[in-house]
């Protein structure tokens, strides 16, 4: 059906909104068509270009010093530049239909959204690596402050005496530090005496022991959702004469990853409808594989594509978050610090 409101998203069994995106909804999933289905992935790839544009041509505007020290998202630009905000929003509406099958332009205002969120990263990219060449490059070359000292030609000697010395008496060795019969000395343990090796190795026996955890729990096969997601992306062929138009080129993936109501977030719901981690490394296997055959199809169709317009990268960052979340839910141990939530 059509999601007119934000908080229809909430109840509908495509979109996932759970912590920490309780009010960011998965867009690729919530544009609908006016009969109710997902919109296709040629239609969401044209929609994200256009928001791109907005988004590049609103960071072009002149920052405000009042919020020189903000992130320049949403809110940002609705408090500093607010007429430019809503004539993107305008645009998008008015260059593509589907984004008015709403109320309150929140689905126009979600992609700028996302579309603000990409390119504040291109920024902080930018800026990580421009202020260090302009640094060097403003440096300038100051004369030598301080004169070379010449070493003397002659030696000279140190009026400074030295300290006395006197003898160090050696102790007689303890009876403890004897080596006695029939004992064989112990090689000191290099792990003990360092509190990071230590805690390595604790840290190592909690991931093994959170392992066999989830592999107790979860020893079956994976559920019937788990198991045809991965064959309808397994054999995807991209040569097949049956391939919907709105299925190729940059679009290729959407309707394995979200025809017929089998959808990521419908399948992967625990680990244990996972199964095991051997599963999920042939989904993650299968995911990188269509987007490997997205760039195969444009190069065979001589079509010049960005690289953030396949959506099949979409679909495998969203399957990745999945697989992490189910493996968190059950117990598992995460190895990385935990990672920002996109805006």
């Amino acid at each position: 059906e059509v999601l007119w409101k934000l908080e229809d998203c909430k109840t509908d069994p495509l979109v996932d909104m759970k912590p920490p995106n309780e009010t960011r909804p998965s867009m690729i999933v919530a544009l609908r068509c006016a009969n109710g289905t997902v919109c296709p992935g040629a239609v969401y790839n044209r929609i994200r270009r256009t928001a791109d544009l907005c988004a590049r041509q609103l960071f072009d505007l002149p920052t405000n010093p009042l919020g020189a020290h903000l992130p320049k998202g949403r809110s940002y630009f609705q408090r500093f530049h607010a007429l430019d905000y809503e004539a993107a929003i305008v645009h998008l509406e008015n260059s593509h239909k589907i984004l008015r099958l709403c109320a309150g332009h929140w689905k126009a205002d979600h992609m700028l959204g996302l579309a603000l969120g990409s390119e504040r990263k291109k920024e902080s990219k930018r800026a990580a690596t421009a202020p260090l060449a302009a640094r060097l490059d403003s440096i300038p070359e100051f004369p030598e402050l301080v004169p070379a000292v010449n070493a003397p030609s002659h030696q000279q000697t140190s009026t400074i005496p030295n300290p006395p010395t006197t003898p160090v008496k050696k102790s007689a060795p303890r009876a403890s530090d004897k080596p006695q019969a029939g004992k064989r000395t112990r090689e000191p343990n290099p792990a003990a005496a360092s509190p990071s090796v230590a805690r390595s190795s604790k840290r190592g026996r909690n991931d093994a022991t959170s392992i066999n955890k989830l592999t107790a729990k979860a020893p079956g096969p994976p559920s019937e959702q788990v198991t045809a997601l991965l064959e309808r992306v397994q054999h995807a062929d991209p040569e097949s004469p049956e391939i919907n138009e709105d299925n190729m080129g940059e679009s290729w993936g959407h309707d394995q990853f979200a025809g017929g109501g089998l959808t990521i977030l419908s399948s992967l719901t625990s680990w244990q409808g996972i199964g095991d981690v051997t599963t999920a490394f042939k989904l993650i296997a299968a995911a990188i594989k269509t987007c490997k055959e997205a760039r195969l199809m444009c190069q065979a169709m001589g079509k010049s594509v960005p690289a953030a317009s396949f959506i099949s990268d979409s679909y495998l960052e969203i399957l990745l978050e999945h697989v992490r979340d189910c493996w968190l839910d059950a117990g598992g141990v995460s190895t990385s610090p935990p990672e920002s939530s996109w805006t």
